[in-house]
């Protein structure tokens, strides 16, 4: 039997850590289909923390996620307001079981500041984040359809709030 040589040793090694390079590259369809449907930006929350929303807030999570805004005339404080009850009535499985986070729309005016204000006087709880990305590209966090569309189809008006819950 020949002996292999160093290079042949070299090579295989080389071969060997491109492989588990490539191996680790894999992803896994619950991966990838996370990774299309929920980008990693990073957020503000109330608490001045930076997470990243796919990574921190949703991965392996049950989670109810609204959209908002603190100047808001509309249904905003309406919405609030039932999440406030839904929060009473999980009672401490909010931050362990199910997580909620509120996710402004106008992240210019609401900033980390007037978030942590906002969430004071809606009593927000542990285990309800209230957050912003410092930029106006807020629908990175979510499909445009789902925040310009309702599931009928129908367009909302300009400043309207959206007004459909997703389940899934």
């Amino acid at each position: 039997m020949k002996s292999i040589g160093n290079k042949t040793l070299l090579g295989l090694a080389l071969l060997a850590m491109c492989a588990v390079v490539t191996v680790a590259q894999v992803k896994t369809p619950r991966e990838r289909l996370a990774e299309r449907s929920f980008p990693n930006v990073t957020l503000t929350t109330h608490e001045g923390r930076k997470v990243k929303f796919y990574d921190d807030l949703i991965k392996d999570k049950i989670v109810i996620i609204n959209f908002m805004y603190v100047k808001c005339d509309g249904k905003c404080p309406v919405t609030t307001a039932n999440l406030v009850e839904v929060q009473k009535l999980l009672g401490d499985r909010i931050g362990k079981d199910i997580f909620i986070y509120s996710i402004t729309l106008k992240p210019e005016e609401d900033t980390p500041r007037v978030l942590k204000q906002y969430a004071k006087a809606y009593k927000v709880g542990k285990g309800w984040a209230v957050s912003n990305r410092r930029s106006t590209r807020h629908r990175a966090v979510a499909p445009e359809a789902r925040l310009h569309r309702s599931r009928s189809g129908a367009r909302r008006k300009q400043g309207e709030p959206h007004r459909h819950v997703e389940v899934g």
